[in-house]
């Protein structure tokens, strides 16, 4: 619980450092470019200023390029053409004075100008001589030009404390007969602008707290849903280690959490499929093994209460020990072969191998038995090869198991109808259609027995199923032996199925009982 606490905080943590960061630079980013916004307002509009003050005192006056002027700044020149401008006891200058550089301003001119905000106004020569303060009381250090930035019609700004409060000044040289005669420099107080900036900030700050409670929220519910499922598979780990598999797990949500549900869900009920599978084929073998032991058991004890003295009871309790001792090395044989086929261990000596002389040679081997249970055998001769890729005793084996399960299921008077034949894969069952081979080696027995019901088809091949559980051992087997013949095949890359009642067109008209059937890709 610990560790989903951690995985939620962390999940609202990144969110929210994420969002927080983010906020940060575009607020930083926002008060910088507003600042910057106001302070090229601000210059512009006392730049303006400057030049239609110049321009009333000294018509003359020109600056170096007043069309450089930013085209933000219209508005603001067109603001300032309409203040309300007083200039008196202002006489012209001559064109001598004007010629000679020797720019004076009458000792009483005054120059008043109505703004919304005070405006500070000092005018200068070419030598730096304060020709006009608009208000001396106000006290700052005094602009210093160079001359090449006078001459060069250079304009500067700059931001100084005045008695406490920042101001902003704007010092634009203006020039007389192309000669560099002097500058004046405008500020205002920027009281204002940082007025304007505070309630951005504010306003920003506010913002971003609201933000950050949102987000928050938000990213808690999104933390919670997502911790939910692994809540849920934490338990159902914790659960399958425990060998409790009865934990189902559900996801709506088809994002990558939801497909690990799912995954999950998938892996836990094919565990707990394959746990009751093992318990099982443990179950079945400990009853297949108890149940010729105990015959052996049985018959020793007998043996040894003195029936050995009998030589005809002696000589049938022996062959009976021999018989479920032969039982006991088939159904170990059968069980090393399922567990090394389950490891990867199986090894098959493939070779070229034509089924056709296999199938006659079995045929030929289970005769006897066949007439002795009163049973036609009959096996189809083809005119060409049956060659396939495989293991000769394998599939020999494969062939033992199928026979060997017909003259079981089929009565006396029966017949059993082996055949061979190449086919091309459109010719096949469905699920043989998509597979990579184009012609297969098939193998068919068919019997006219019983059959095998429609409910137990799906399973003859489970390992230790028996489709007649009332039939005994002896007659019936230990229920291996379909499984045995289904991992071989599978093991050569082939396919293996029945069909009850038989309704293959190779078998002959009338024989209802079951069609085992096998296909291997042919050489």
């Amino acid at each position: 619980m610990n560790l989903l606490r951690n995985l939620r905080s962390k999940l609202l943590a990144s969110h929210l450092f994420v969002i927080l960061v983010t906020m940060v630079v575009l607020g930083f980013l926002f008060l910088s470019l507003g600042q910057e916004y106001f302070y090229d307002s601000l210059e512009n509009s006392l730049t303006a200023q400057a030049q239609l003050i110049i321009n009333s005192l000294i018509p003359d006056a020109v600056f170096l390029d007043p069309s450089e002027l930013p085209a933000s700044a219209y508005n603001t020149v067109q603001q300032v053409q309409n203040m309300p401008l007083q200039i008196t006891n202002a006489a012209p200058l001559d064109s001598a004075s004007l010629a000679a550089s020797n720019l004076s301003l009458p000792e009483n001119l005054t120059l008043e100008i109505n703004p919304a905000v005070p405006t500070w106004i000092r005018i200068a020569d070419n030598s730096g001589q304060i020709l006009l303060n608009t208000d001396p009381s106000l006290s700052t250090p005094d602009a210093v030009l160079r001359p090449e930035q006078v001459l060069s019609g250079e304009q500067s700004t700059r931001v100084e404390v005045v008695d406490g409060i920042d101001w902003f000044f704007v010092i634009q040289p203006f020039l007389i007969l192309n000669q560099p005669a002097g500058w004046i420099e405008i500020g205002q107080p920027l009281g204002d602008v940082q007025a304007v900036l505070a309630d951005l900030r504010l306003r920003l700050l506010l913002s971003a707290l609201i933000g950050m409670l949102l987000a928050a929220g938000a990213a808690l519910l999104l933390a919670g849903r997502i911790a939910k499922p692994v809540r849920q598979l934490t338990t159902a780990a914790r659960e399958l280690s425990s060998s409790r598999f009865d934990v189902p797990l559900q996801s709506a949500s088809q994002d990558e959490i939801g497909e690990l549900v799912r995954s999950f869900d998938a892996m836990r009920t094919r565990l707990q499929t394959e746990q009751q599978i093992r318990e099982q084929f443990v179950s079945n073998v400990s009853h297949e093994l108890r149940t010729p032991l105990t015959a052996i058991k049985g018959l020793a004890e007998t043996l040894q209460d003195g029936a050995v003295d009998d030589p005809l009871v002696r000589d049938r309790f022996l062959a009976s020990i021999e018989n479920e001792t032969d039982r006991l090395i088939r159904l170990t044989q059968g069980l090393l072969t399922l567990s090394r086929a389950d490891a990867g261990a199986l090894q098959l000596k493939t070779q070229p191998l034509d089924l056709a002389v296999l199938l006659h040679t079995v045929c030929a081997t289970f005769a006897v038995q066949a007439d002795q249970a009163g049973i036609k055998l009959t096996c189809r001769q083809t005119s060409t090869p049956v060659r396939a890729l495989a293991d000769p005793d394998r599939i020999e084996q494969v062939l033992v198991i199928l026979l060997d399960n017909a003259i079981k299921h089929t009565p006396g008077g029966g017949e059993i109808l082996l055949n061979t034949a190449l086919c091309e894969q459109r010719n096949l069952p469905d699920h043989l259609k998509f597979s990579a081979a184009e012609t297969w080696a098939v193998v068919n027995i068919t019997d006219s027995g019983t059959g095998i019901p429609p409910a137990a088809l799906p399973f003859v091949f489970n390992r230790f199923y028996r489709a007649e559980t009332a039939r005994d051992r002896q007659s019936g087997g230990s229920g291996l032996g379909l499984s045995i013949a289904h991992t071989l095949i599978t093991a050569h890359g082939g396919q293996i199925w029945l069909d009850s009642p038989s309704e293959s067109p190779a078998a002959r008209p009338g024989l209802p009982g079951t069609s085992a059937w096998f296909a291997l890709p042919a050489l």
